[in-house]
């Protein structure tokens, strides 16, 4: 179960931290929306993430990888009681 906690924190944080600098958020965007992998008034439905595509999505893995490089806040340290 701490496993799944870890992950959800860091995805958390990391959306967080995306959000909080929104040049990095529109570059993510229009990384997604050139793989037709982010939903559009024009093309509402979107298309599957497949295997191929996460070699694609450079910016994003960067964005990723800066965010496990950053130390994990106390707030989201868990201990056994």
């Amino acid at each position: 179960m701490g496993a799944s906690r870890r992950v959800s924190a860091t995805c958390g944080l990391c959306r967080y931290l995306i959000s909080q600098h929104p040049e990095v958020e529109a570059r993510i965007v229009k990384e997604l929306r050139s793989l037709d992998l982010l939903a559009t008034p024009k093309r509402p439905d979107v298309r599957e993430l497949e295997y191929e595509d996460l070699g694609k999505l450079q910016y994003l893995s960067c964005a990723i990888k800066v965010r496990l490089m950053l130390p994990v806040p106390k707030c989201f340290v868990w201990h056994k009681g």
